[in-house]
């Protein structure tokens, strides 16, 4: 109960106060695992007690659309603290593990779980991108607003560069992974080589 509290859910653009306070109604009847999915730094414990509990709900959509593993791509974390061990445990393969159908599901704005993970710039592809194109590689040739998932990842990535100035290690280290998803995404569908340029 206390997870669907904190939960806030993300609001399109184009919705009105009204149309948004009829909908934040219907979406607090959403499931926990959507609220657990939503918390900043949720902790696993906690997550994988609802899964257990409320399993139905990872095939429940919000009213946006959105499943737990819409819900995790939007988010710009990509792992939290183990409760009980010091490693992190990154929250999109657990969920996608619970529902590799998911990955295939759009939302009501046609977005695919790769797009919506690729577009925060934060998700790298040992930490879940890999898992979404195994389980629905079709989304690699879904474009989106004129851009395909490897060119939305090289935007993050160029992003990222251009934003942090200083080069630290971590910076550096994370445009590096990017261009690897980068990389992988074209090896996966080679296809695509062909509007890299």
């Amino acid at each position: 109960m206390l997870a669907k509290a904190m939960y806030q859910p993300v609001v399109p653009t184009n919705h009105s106060a009204l149309q948004y306070g009829a909908e934040l109604e219907e979406e607090l009847e959403t499931g926990v695992i959507h609220a657990c999915c939503a918390i900043d730094q949720c902790p696993d414990i906690l997550l994988r007690f609802a899964t257990t509990l409320r399993p139905h709900d990872l095939h429940l959509p919000d009213v946006h659309g959105n499943l737990p593993l819409h819900i995790v791509a939007i988010s710009p974390y990509t792992a939290t603290q183990m409760v009980m061990e010091s490693k992190p445990f990154h929250l999109l393969p657990y969920i996608l593990s619970l529902n590799p159908n998911a990955a295939k599901i759009r939302n009501v704005n046609g977005d695919v779980p790769l797009t919506l993970a690729l577009r925060t710039g934060t998700k790298l592809w040992n930490e879940g991108i890999d898992d979404l194109v195994n389980a629905f590689p079709g989304a690699l040739t879904i474009m989106d607003k004129g851009f395909y998932p490897f060119m939305i990842a090289a935007a993050a990535s160029t992003a990222a560069a251009t934003i942090h100035t200083n080069t630290s290690s971590r910076i550096n280290a994370d445009n590096h992974s990017q261009l690897c998803s980068v990389y992988s995404m074209l090896r996966a569908c080679p296809e695509l080589e062909r509007f890299q340029k």
